[in-house]
């Protein structure tokens, strides 16, 4: 009989061991999976985010921190990363999302460390290390920032993993994140952090130093995460799995004491000798075979879950980015909605108040009155044609076309542009064309795209003494060409080659949001024609847009 009890003992050891095992490499697997899930969603965000120009203007310009700031600021408090902040060549920071505390990153030099040096060679770096600072861990990624082609500057975002360590507290599993040095990095219990599980290498502990990774302990926990699945630390035993990561060259390992795992194949030793008193020899196999059956199917009852799980959260991520996209297109239409109307505005604020002014005098001249609001209502009109116009753009099918004179589309655009802009600056000089010439398109797209050259004419000529804007077209073998030039000061070679760029501007950007010539260049490739800038031989700035030429009928 002791025979018996001890091969079932035995039996049940093992199957309670085999299943402990599948389980921690299902919880191996799905731990790395959600490390990886938060380490790729923060992969791409420094790419975009060292595109901005605030960023290189810094570099260019220590002094004007201020855009840079606020920027990094507002990115740190959208995402919930830990830290966003720009360092220059040398590795000091220049700006950072939390210039305004008092463990402020900015002074600070961060050049020691690894992530530094991959991104001032023009590689994107990542590195797990304990902040210099703040004394907090984290998970670092840089990006190099590029200026006229040359690595300026190093973008670095900290995302913190310690709410992974947290949740890992509350299971009865020993949790692990391992990285390519052997060393803790995160775990579930304080004493195995920063601990190796291999024998440092001497070049190894020198980068570590160094780069000021972390505090290494001096006593190394070795196989922890060899074969076999049965692992040994100080005296103790355990069941362990392991499973890499696909975002770093780190490893997740999950260990369970073998304490726990006899205790419950104790128990389910109990559990069985407990039936087998009460039930006959012959069924003790068949109960046996009940007990694997319900185990598996426990098991995969749990994986399905775990699937039904990640599907959903994978449903939720693309609804999201989805709803992103959704938003950041919105958010360029509202930008050029806003660009679009703001001069007509300005119009009619100005003249509204010379309507206040005549109705509060004693002998209001009507026809002056008639004038003004004859104005007013032509200016309301526009705005509304401006911003229907803008919204089928991004509706090609709802944008009407039909055949357009563009001689009086050009003379309306001169006279439009000329009653919305001050007296001083606002004159063009509009030379009529020879012939009658015609294109196929939308009449309040064109002459916004008119608009907004005479406008960027407008801004070029501010600081001449005689500014000049003529306005003016010609036919060539395939295209009719309108022409704005200007006497001013030309498109300065820091932005030529993203001239046409959504939210590119010049030296003075007081004036407008950087969108008149997107937005000029966008209207010419919906009517399948381009923009075109140039620099004539008198020294003037041209820019011609060229519209597919129709015949005159």
């Amino acid at each position: 009989m002791l025979a018996l009890a001890g091969l079932a003992l035995t039996a049940l050891w093992h199957v309670e061991g085999s299943r402990q095992s599948e389980q921690l490499r299902a919880l191996a697997l799905a731990q790395a999976a959600e490390i990886d899930g938060q380490l790729l969603r923060l992969a791409e965000l420094p790419a975009v985010l060292a595109e901005d120009p605030r960023l290189g203007e810094v570099l260019r310009d220590p002094t004007t921190t201020r855009a840079a700031n606020r920027l990094l600021a507002r990115v740190q408090q959208q995402t919930g990363i830990g830290h966003a902040y720009l360092m220059d060549q040398t590795g000091l920071t220049v700006a950072s999302s939390n210039h305004n505390s008092a463990s402020s990153f900015v002074g600070q030099n961060y050049g020691f460390r690894q992530y530094f040096v991959s991104a001032l060679r023009g590689a994107r770096g990542t590195q797990y290390a304990v902040g210099a600072t703040t004394g907090e861990p984290g998970y670092f990624v840089s990006q190099p920032v590029r200026v006229d082609g040359d690595v300026a500057g190093v973008l670095v975002l900290k995302l913190s993993l310690s709410h992974l360590s947290d949740a890992w507290t509350a299971r009865d599993e020993h949790t692990l994140l391992v990285d390519d040095s052997g060393i803790v990095i995160l775990s579930s219990q304080e004493n195995m952090l920063y601990a190796s599980t291999q024998a440092l290498t001497a070049e190894t502990a020198t980068r570590l130093k160094e780069s000021r990774h972390y505090p290494v302990s001096a006593q190394a926990k070795p196989d922890l995460l060899e074969r076999p699945a049965r692992a040994q630390r100080a005296g103790q035993h355990y069941f362990r799995a392991s499973a890499p990561l696909s975002a770093e060259t780190w490893r997740v390992a999950v260990l369970t004491p073998r304490s726990v795992v006899l205790g419950r194949a104790l128990r389910n030793f109990a559990s069985l000798a407990a039936v087998l008193a009460v039930v006959l020899l012959l069924l003790r196999d068949w109960w046996r075979q009940r007990l694997l059956i319900t185990a598996e199917q426990r098991n995969a009852r749990k994986l399905a879950k775990q699937i039904a799980e990640k599907t959903r959260e994978l449903e939720v991520a693309q609804r999201t980015l989805i709803e992103n996209s959704n938003l950041t297109a919105l958010g360029r239409m509202s930008s050029a909605i806003n660009h679009e109307v703001n001069q007509p505005l300005a119009s009619l604020r100005m003249n509204l108040a010379s309507l206040r002014k005549l109705t509060q005098s004693h002998n209001p001249d009507p026809a002056e009155l008639q004038h003004t609001l004859e104005d007013c209502e032509r200016t309301t009109k526009r705005i509304g044609s401006v911003v229907d116009a803008l919204r089928s753009l991004s509706r090609p099918g709802d944008t009407r076309i039909a055949n357009i004179d563009l001689g009086a589309l050009m003379r309306e655009a001169a006279e439009t542009f000329s009653r919305e802009h001050t007296p001083a600056r606002g004159s063009v000089d509009y030379l009529s064309p020879d012939q009658r010439l015609t294109c196929q398109g939308n009449a309040v797209l064109l002459q916004q795209a008119i608009l907004n050259l005479l406008q960027n004419a407008d801004i070029a000529t501010a600081a001449c003494d005689q500014p000049t804007i003529r306005l003016s077209a010609n036919v060539d073998l395939a295209h009719t060409v309108i022409t704005v030039t200007d006497n001013g000061n030309g498109v300065p070679a820091s932005i030529a080659n993203t001239l046409f760029e959504p939210f590119v501007q010049g030296e003075n950007t007081a004036r407008g949001l950087g969108l008149g010539l997107a937005l000029a260049m966008q209207i010419a490739q919906f009517h399948q024609g381009d923009l075109i800038h140039e620099r004539t031989e008198q020294g003037e700035t041209r820019f011609s847009l060229r519209l597919p030429k129709t015949d005159t009928p």
